[in-house]
This record gives C-alpha cells, structure tokens and sequence, in this order.
C-alpha cells in the first residue's frame, strides 16, 4: 500500500506541468465527457462510450498489429534456420542485418505487437488527468472541510453540478470510481469491487494473447522475447490499475472488450488470414522417390543372405567347399 501511495503522489507531481502543457487538449476531453455525461447521467457509462469513440480511432492500428504478428508467425522457419545458420558465430551484425533483410522483404515490423499500447498512452495520459481534474478538491476555508472543485469541464454541465453535490465523488453502480484499492478510509466490502474490475482488466489482456496464440500455428507462437513482453505487459499495467482511479481502469476494461471483440471479427471474416498448418514431410524411400535411383542403388548395396548362398551354389568351387564339411 506504502508503493501505491507514493507512486500515487508521483503521478500527482507531474500533473500539474502536464495540465500546463496540454491543457486545451485536457479541456477538449473534460467537454466531450461531459457532454456525454448529459446524455447517460452515469459515471461508469459515459466513460465507456468515450472509450469507444477512442476505440474507433485506435481500430485500424489494431488491424495492423494483428496482421503483423500473423506475419511474423509466417517467418518464423526462415528465422529458425537463420538462428542455426548463426549458432555459436560471433558475427552478430550479419544475422541481424539478415533478419531486417527478411522482415523488410515480408513487410514485417517486429514491435508491431506494441502498437495499440503505445497508441493507448497518450489518451491514457490524457484521460487520468482528465478524471483526476474531475475530482480536484480544494481546501475549506479557516478549518472547514474540502470542496469538491472539477477542472477542465464546464461549470455549466450537469456533470459539474453533479460532483459539487456529490462533493467529488463519481459513484456508479454503488462503486465509487473515483477511489482506487488502496484509497484511504475504505472498507473491504468497498475495495473488493474495485480489485474485481483490475482482476477484469488484467484477465482481458490474457484473453488477447490466447487469442492470438488460437488462431496461430501450433508450435510457431513467434520470438521467445516478444512473447516474454506481452505476458509481462499486463502484469506491469495491473501496478497502474492500483494506483490510479477506477473510472481509467474502466477505460481499459471497455478498451479490452472491444480489442477482443475486433480481433474474433477479423479472423472469421478472413480480414485476418490465419497461418496455414504444414503437412508434415514425410521421409520417402528412394524406391518411391526414383526407381532409377533404386537401381543403382541394388547393385551398389551387399547382397543377402540368401543372394550369397545362390552365387555359392553356382560357383563350383564352393560345391566342393561344401562337400568337404559335409564329410
């Protein structure tokens, strides 16, 4: 709890240059989420559909990822033979300008897999900001308690109104989505919710990779190190979702549906064309293969068993051989 609170203050240092430097675009968010806001009078719902106006945004990179990382499965026997070609050599320069020399002849872009995270990071950015202006208070005077004073919407939206009465608390569905679990003052029967919706944000980033993994060649699942990143990634991204407020982790919970979603659309419409599985070879005999070949091949090899003892019979000298034991 000591480290979520001290990143939680972090993040709160630096608010405020970034509140400086990108506060038009902080202002441009604020007024669509509440505008939003005052259509679907809810919280958790008006977040969730400025997620999916970001989402729209961010599908085509989706698209393109996922297109990459089939790619970059489709490579993969060309890079394991690179790999072995290279095994124990010191010349690393030239396995790597042989590996850009084939991701550039399949159009393949190795960090593709990252684009919709880092495509994510700004809007992240901007959207924490946003939720923690939302729920800026300012001291009371002589004593008094703390006001609720939202920033960045404008003071004539419901959703402004709204928070000053409910001095800054943004509940929704009985969760207050401006806590996060390990918010001062609150019971376990308040953080549970709050853990179930980072255990729901952490398991749909799982779900993405299985389904990459399903609909992948057996055995062909990409680099070692990528698939190293992508089962840490959700791990490093649950630390954010303990220390900022749960109504950003229902961005990602929204983000993540929809990701999955457009995936499973892309591989039963073919947009995406999944790799085709390899009949394994099998070895062929060389009578198959070449009769010719299996000619030669009868001469050349030792004869039998049997083969020997019918050139002994023909051979006279062997008959008299065989005589002799005989008596």
């Amino acid at each position: 709890m000591t480290h979520a609170l001290i990143s939680a203050g972090i993040f709160q240092s630096i608010g405020h240059s970034v509140s400086v430097i990108f506060h038009p675009l902080l202002v441009l968010f604020a007024t669509i989420l509440s505008t939003i806001y005052g259509v679907i009078p809810n919280y958790a719902l008006a977040i969730s559909a400025l997620t999916l106006v970001i989402m729209a945004i961010l599908t085509p990179l989706t698209v393109k990822s996922t297109k990459s990382q089939i790619a970059m499965q489709r490579i993969q026997p060309e890079m394991k033979k690179l790999q072995l070609k290279y095994k124990g050599s010191t010349d690393k320069v030239a396995m790597n300008e042989e590996m850009m020399g084939l991701y550039k002849e399949h159009g393949v872009n190795p960090l593709s897999g990252c684009l919709p995270v880092l495509a994510q990071a700004p809007f992240m950015s901007v959207l924490y900001f946003v939720i923690r202006g939302l729920t800026h208070m300012t001291p009371g005077v002589n004593g008094a308690a703390e006001k609720a004073s939202p920033q960045y919407i404008p003071h004539s939206s419901q959703m402004y109104h709204d928070l000053i009465a409910s001095n800054g608390h943004m509940v929704s569905f009985g969760v207050d989505l401006a806590n996060h679990p390990f918010s001062p003052g609150l019971t376990l029967v308040q953080r549970i919710p709050l853990f179930a919706l980072i255990g729901a944000a952490v398991g749909l980033q799982y779900v993405l990779m299985w389904q990459i993994k399903k609909n992948l060649q057996a055995g062909n699942q990409g680099p070692q190190q990528m698939q190293t990143i992508q089962r840490i990634m959700p791990l490093l991204f649950a630390y954010i979702y303990f220390i900022v407020p749960a109504a950003l982790t229902v961005y990602f919970v929204v983000s993540n549906i929809v990701r999955v979603l457009t995936q499973d659309l892309m591989f039963r419409t073919g947009v995406v064309k999944r790799p085709q599985h390899k009949a394994a070879e099998r070895v062929i005999p060389a009578t198959a293969k070449d009769p010719g070949t299996a000619k030669k091949q009868s001469k050349s090899a030792p004869a039998d068993d049997s083969d020997n003892e019918g050139a002994a019979k023909a051979h006279p000298r062997s008959k008299d051989k065989r005589k002799r034991r005989d008596r």
